[in-house]
């Protein structure tokens, strides 16, 4: 009996299918389509191909990477949204300051300080899906006329696929839920500080980083 699971491949192909844009190819890692090549791969070095795992979140994917100039081919995995567009960072401004929840994050097993963000969900808009997150994480009433969109974010290139767009947005009012999905409490950091609090190490979140730094050229731009 075969020590690897052939629905993982089954799962693969049919996502080629349904995403050929995750399958773009490239001289520099090009990506081995060939089942049966796949297989001889996976009795050689007992290693699993395909969509190795699914969450409503994620798909783990291994690929096997063919190799160039002689050398052999590798397995190469990746993290792809389940849902493949739509996660949002929400820049959220509440009576003149920023709003940041402190996370117990568990991929890294400590606390972040981070502006809200969730997973795409079909069937939602960009700024559905900021009014959703922010009514959720931060019972937050959000005026849908402040929604701006800022610009998307590529958080680990190196592992995840996909992007978050970040949007900024006013709150009419704010209301701390302690615990949910690991938020242990809010914090309110004013405009004129947010500089310095970086710089001391503060905040070191990418998704939030990058979307400050969005929102600074955001605001050069309407000067």
């Amino acid at each position: 009996m075969e020590k690897w699971n052939e629905r993982c491949l089954d799962d693969y192909f049919c996502l080629m299918q349904e995403r050929p844009d995750a399958f773009i190819q490239s001289p520099v890692l090009p990506i081995v389509t060939d089942k049966q090549r796949m297989i001889t791969f996976m009795e050689r070095t007992q290693k699993q191909l395909g969509v190795v795992y699914k969450s409503p979140f994620h798909l783990m994917v291994v690929d096997l990477i063919a190799g160039v100039n002689g050398g052999e081919d590798f397995a190469y995995e990746r993290l792809l949204p389940t849902v493949e567009k739509g996660a949002v960072v929400c820049f959220v401004e509440y009576n003149n300051k920023i709003v940041l929840e402190r996370v117990f994050r568990h991929a890294i097993r400590k606390e972040q300080l981070e502006l809200p963000r969730g997973f795409g969900e079909q069937n939602i808009s960009g700024p559905d899906n900021v009014i959703k997150e922010c009514r959720e994480e931060l019972s937050a009433t959000i005026d849908a006329n402040s929604i701006k969109f800022l610009g998307s974010v590529v958080a680990d290139s190196g592992c995840l696929a996909g992007s978050a767009d970040v949007y900024f947005c006013k709150a009419q009012n704010v209301i701390e839920k302690f615990g949910y999905e690991g938020i242990k409490s809010l914090e309110f950091i004013s405009w004129d500080s947010i500089s310095h609090f970086i710089a001391n190490g503060g905040i070191s979140d990418g998704f939030t980083l990058a979307a400050l730094k969005l929102f600074d050229a955001y605001k050069e731009g309407c000067k």
